[in-house]
C-alpha cells in the first residue's frame, strides 16, 4: 500500500499540470481570438442598425431627395473660414437644425462610409461626442455634411483600438489611390484618397474648405496606442462606379481570409506546442516512474 502514495501523488500532479496547460491552451485562443470575434459581433450589430436605416429610406424616396437637397443647401450656408477644431479634444456643442440633417427615423445617423480595403462599414453619426465615437463613425460638427459637391469638405471621425470594434484601427493601412465610400440616403459617392498627413491635433487647416473641391477626410488617432497625433487620410470625389465598387469589396474579402488563416494558424500553433509540451511531460513522468 505504501507504494502506492507516489503514484497517487504523482497521478494528482498530472492532473493539475493537464488542467493548467488546458487553462493556458483556452487563455492563448481567446487572447488571439478575441478582436476577430468581438469585431464580427459589431459588424452584426452595426448590420442590423444599418439594415433599419435602409428600410426607413425605401419607405419614402420623394422625402429622402428633400432631406439630401437640404443637406446641400445647409452647406452652402457654412462659414468657409470658421476654425475646425481637433475632433477628440471637447466637441462642439452642436445645434437643432444640424441635428436634423439627413436624420431619417430619429436615431441621428447621417447614413454609412464603407472601407472595402479593411473590410469596414460603419454607420455615420452626428458629432464627435464619446458616445457617438463608441457607436460608429462621428461627423465632425462644423464641416460639410456628407452629401459631396463643389467646394464642400466633409470631416469623419473615429475611434482606434477600441476593444470590440475596430472601426479606424487599420486606417493605417490605407495607401493613396484607395477608394472608399458614403452611402447617404440612397445615394452612393465614392471617394480616391490622394493626400495623408499626420500632425498635431491643432493642427487643423488641412480640414477646411478648397474652393471648387469636394473632399471627405477621415481622421483618427495616431500613432496606436499612444494618440499623441492625428492621421488624416483625404479622398477627392469621383464618379461613383458598381464594377470598382464590386472589386474593391472582393479585394476585402481576400484580406479577410487571409486574416483568418494566419488567425487559424496562430490557433494551430498553439494547440501544437501544448500537445508536445503534455507529451514531454507525460514522459518524463513515465520515465521516473520506471526508476
Amino acid at each position: 500500500m505504501k507504494k502506492q502514495k507516489p503514484k497517487k501523488k504523482k497521478n494528482k500532479k498530472q492532473l493539475i499540470a493537464d488542467i493548467l496547460t488546458m487553462i493556458i491552451l483556452i487563455a492563448g485562443i481567446l487572447i488571439i481570438a478575441y478582436p476577430s470575434i468581438s469585431n464580427y459581433l459589431y459588424i452584426k450589430s452595426s448590420s442590423k442598425v444599418i439594415d433599419t436605416y435602409n428600410k426607413s429610406i425605401d419607405t419614402n424616396e420623394v422625402e429622402m431627395k428633400k432631406k439630401f437637397n437640404n443637406a446641400i443647401i445647409y452647406n452652402h450656408g457654412l462659414i468657409t473660414d470658421e476654425e475646425i477644431t481637433d475632433p477628440f479634444s471637447t466637441p462642439k456643442e452642436t445645434d437643432a437644425i444640424y441635428e436634423k440633417q439627413l436624420d431619417v427615423n430619429g436615431s441621428g445617423m447621417m447614413g454609412t462610409i464603407d472601407i472595402p480595403k479593411i473590410n469596414m462599414e460603419a454607420p455615420i453619426y452626428h458629432g464627435t461626442k464619446e458616445v457617438v465615437l463608441q457607436a460608429g463613425i462621428g461627423h465632425l460638427y462644423g464641416t460639410s455634411l456628407p452629401v459631396g459637391g463643389n467646394s464642400t469638405h466633409s470631416v469623419l471621425t473615429g475611434h482606434r483600438g477600441l476593444p470590440n470594434k475596430k472601426l479606424f484601427t487599420e486606417l493605417d493601412q490605407i495607401e493613396e489611390g484607395d477608394r472608399f465610400y458614403l452611402k447617404i440616403l440612397g445615394n452612393k459617392i465614392a471617394y480616391q484618397v490622394d493626400q495623408i498627413l499626420t500632425v498635431l491635433p491643432t493642427e487643423t487647416s488641412a480640414l477646411g474648405i478648397v474652393k471648387n473641391m469636394d473632399y471627405c477626410t477621415l481622421v483618427t488617432c495616431t500613432p496606436y496606442g499612444v494618440n499623441s497625433h492625428r492621421l488624416l487620410i483625404r479622398g477627392e470625389r469621383i464618379p461613383y462606379s458598381e464594377e470598382d465598387y464590386q472589386k474593391d469589396k472582393l479585394k476585402g474579402k481576400m484580406n479577410i481570409l487571409f486574416e483568418l488563416a494566419i488567425l487559424a494558424l496562430g490557433i494551430l500553433a498553439i494547440i501544437i506546442f501544448m500537445y508536445i509540451y503534455k507529451k514531454r511531460q507525460k514522459r518524463k513522468v513515465d520515465e521516473n516512474g520506471k526508476k
